[in-house]
């Protein structure tokens, strides 16, 4: 943590990773099966196909496997690896802590949804609360994200927001 950072979280995902990481080995095993039986051969196209989708499923989930959010006195951000969105303080209007059920963003991880006419972007793990940021402007009207202090994060965004008024 520097200087200028309010909070900091980094959630490990083991639900999420662990999914990816069962469904990575599914396809490993499928395609170990099917050249051991002499159904592929190494040099095949769908062997090809099968390492590729391999190292996309193993990027995938090392990059879902953190959750970090960071507060500063500007802005706070989260991010999934390399996917980031950060929100500037003078862009927000309120917080809560997100009562919808989780099967309403149709999983976990980056996800893009329609919560009472107002679209949503959420950064979701499958164990912990969220909290919604209710913005000013943009394209997303509502930022959700998961925290394991949702209280605590709800107490500094609203000390922010109060700070940062437009």
């Amino acid at each position: 943590m520097d200087a200028t950072t309010i909070y900091q979280e980094k959630i490990f995902s083991k639900g999420l990773t662990g999914m990816l990481a069962i469904f990575t080995s599914v396809i490993i095993l499928v395609w170990v099966y099917l050249v051991s039986r002499g159904i592929l051969g190494l040099q095949s196209h769908l062997s090809w196909f099968f390492l590729i989708l391999t190292l996309i499923l193993v990027a995938l989930t090392v990059n879902f496997s953190h959750l970090k959010i960071m507060l500063t006195p500007a802005s706070i951000t989260v991010c999934f690896g390399l996917f980031k969105h950060r929100v500037f303080w003078k862009d927000v209007e309120n917080c809560y802590m997100d009562r919808e059920q989780t099967f309403i963003y149709g999983g976990w991880g980056l996800r893009i949804v329609k919560v009472e006419g107002k679209w949503r972007l959420a950064y979701n793990v499958i164990e912990g609360a969220r909290v919604v940021l209710s913005l000013r402007r943009g394209k997303f009207r509502e930022f959700v994200f998961s925290t394991r202090k949702p209280e605590e994060v709800m107490f500094i965004v609203r000390q922010q927001i109060r700070g940062a008024k437009p």
